[in-house]
């Protein structure tokens, strides 16, 4: 049997026209349709009009009356006898691994899966939803309840943990949801969805693949812990450049220390890009050039690149760790292939453990080791990069900035204890390695919340009301209160009005 093709043209002549299609549309047992095009008009317009309310209602740029939602609920077709209580954010996780391995078509289609998939959990757990993507990688919720219903923080996280659960098993990436407290109506909307975004950025810090209650994080405390770091990250970065095993396990108890947990995502990040400032700093300054070049050319910029896209700590400390056992590899194969290396490395430890001796020279090294003054020089220039004066000279340095901030010694004294015999000479080469005088540094610098390890110097931000590190794209912004002329020498910036400038 062959099937006859319906005859539109035909469809279209017997059609009512003019005024005859409104009178058939008053008939009884005539059914007036809407064109198809029209009503998928009607539907995008809606769609575009759910939108903005709901960004509106989230950033707090409407304010509405329970008479008004009930209105705009019943114009946008949401769910009927309900009103929003909570708000969360689900964001994926590794956005941009996933928009480089699906097509743009592909990402639309596993979004939609993500929404279905949030809406049935909803009503299977007896709540409504309402769901708009705020962003490629950001999922806005909106939790709906029953006008006679309580609205229980509870129900809204279980059905949160339930979608990410979901998400892991089915679509092959993760999320990572944020949830706000509840509020009593639309009017206070914004403070939930603040609270979400700020539950959200803890990922950080908390990881990733998990739902963050708000009010699990409002206790972290309003001081930042990066202060206490600072001598953990130096010996991390001092025991790296030495190439002793230990640096994994100072790496280690960096990354886990529980009190991280109560860092904010600015502190989170600035530790992670300190860590490579201090690494820098040891792996340019006091390394051979073929090391320094090897560094430079291959591990930074690899640091760089993960702090830059880092979506948690946990996360950035594999990176970390896997980036700088490769480069650890690399400096053992260079070392070797020095044979004077082991003879270096003890004369280094002898200055650092003896630099406050006025005899230290190259003479004096040569007679410990059986090697002309010409040939210790020469190492010194091979293995670290630098002559043997300037070593010493940043060596000593570092010494008399520690005794000049905490204690009352008078300057001559600071010479004698860093092996100055004479004070002049102490005072020229201050000057000449930091670049103000010594009685100019202790002024300057002397205050509340400064303490030192190993020679270097830290600051206690804690301590000091009012001045907070933190970070701004990819730089990283220093108080002017605690901002030192030595580092800025050496990183190679100049300082700008707001604050010091890593690159």
């Amino acid at each position: 049997m062959t099937e006859t093709a319906p005859d539109h043209g035909r469809q279209a002549r017997e059609a009512p026209q003019g005024r005859g299609a409104d009178a058939a549309a008053g008939v009884p047992g005539t059914v007036f349709r809407i064109p198809a095009i029209y009503r998928a008009l009607l539907e995008e317009h809606l769609a575009y009009r759910r939108a903005a309310l709901f960004r509106e209602l989230l950033q707090g740029d409407r304010v509405m009356r329970p008479s008004d939602w009930r209105e705009e609920r019943e114009r946008l077709r949401l769910p009927s006898r309900s009103e929003p209580f909570c708000v969360a954010l689900a964001e994926v996780d590794g956005y941009v691994r996933l928009a480089a391995r699906y097509s743009p078509r592909d990402r639309q289609l596993l979004k939609y899966a993500l929404t279905k998939a949030a809406s049935e959990l909803a009503d299977a757990s007896g709540l409504k939803l309402w769901t708009e993507w705020l962003e490629s990688r950001r999922l806005g919720m909106m939790f709906l309840r029953s006008r006679f219903g309580p609205g229980r923080l509870e129900d809204a996280a279980a059905v949160c943990e339930r979608l990410r659960a979901w998400t892991a098993q089915h679509l092959g990436f993760t999320v990572t949801i944020g949830v706000g407290d509840p509020v009593p109506g639309p009017q206070r909307l914004a403070a939930s969805f603040s609270q979400a975004e700020e539950a959200l950025q803890a990922k950080i810090v908390r990881g990733t693949d998990r739902v963050i209650l708000y009010r699990d994080i409002r206790h972290v405390r309003a001081g930042s812990p990066l202060g206490e770091r600072w001598p953990e990250i130096r010996d991390i970065a001092v025991l790296f450049r030495k190439g002793e095993p230990k640096w994994r396990d100072a790496f280690r108890r960096l990354f886990q220390d529980e009190r991280l947990r109560d860092l904010s995502r600015d502190d989170a990040v600035t530790l992670v890009n300190m860590l490579v400032v201090f690494l820098d700093r040891e792996m340019t300054e006091f390394v051979p050039a073929d090391t320094a070049g090897w560094w430079k050319t291959r591990t930074e910029p690899a640091l760089r690149g993960i702090a830059a896209g880092m979506e948690s700590l946990a996360e950035a400390r594999e990176a970390f760790l896997a980036a700088l056992r490769e480069c650890e590899e690399q400096l053992k194969r260079m070392r070797k292939a020095r044979p004077s290396a082991a003879v270096f490395e003890q004369m280094r430890e002898y200055i650092d453990a003896n630099y406050a001796n006025p005899d230290l020279s190259l003479a004096h090294l040569g007679g410990l080791f059986g090697l002309s003054p010409k040939s210790v020089s020469h190492l010194f220039k091979e293995q670290s990069g630098v002559n043997f004066v300037d070593y010493l000279a940043r060596v000593r340095m570092e010494q008399a900035k520690r005794l000049l901030l905490t204690s009352d010694e008078p300057i001559p004294g600071v010479a004698a204890r860093v092996g100055y015999v004479h004070a002049v000479s102490f005072n020229r080469m201050f000057k000449k390695v930091v670049g103000i005088t010594p009685g100019e540094f202790r002024k300057r610098y002397r205050m509340k919340g400064r303490f030192f390890k190993g020679g270097t110097l830290y600051t206690s931000i804690q301590e000091q009301p009012g001045v907070r590190w933190g970070v701004r794209s990819d730089r990283i912004f220093v108080p002017d209160a605690v901002r030192f002329p030595e580092t800025v020498e050496r990183s190679g910036v100049r300082p700008d009005p707001g604050g010091h400038r890593v690159p």
